[in-house]
């Protein structure tokens, strides 16, 4: 899993929640390993995709705000 922080963090938190599992956390981990990479893109373009769709997803929202990609460095 990828992750921007203390990837021990994450990954003590997720083992704690999924004990069973293995877990690994670790920064630019979409660069590493494929399978991360690949999750990357189809939850960006979700993302886009809901983002695109929001006005007709919660009535009443003012489509005039900007809102921005959501990435801090924006």
């Amino acid at each position: 899993m990828d992750t921007v922080g203390k990837a021990e963090k994450y990954q003590d938190k997720l083992l704690s929640i999924f004990p069973r599992l293995t877990i690994k956390v670790e920064s630019k981990a979409d660069a590493t390993y494929p399978i991360v990479g690949a999750a990357s893109i189809v939850a960006k373009v979700t993302r886009d995709k809901l983002v695109h769709n929001w006005e007709h997803l919660e009535p009443g929202i003012d489509t005039d705000i900007e809102v921005g990609s959501g990435h801090s460095s924006k």
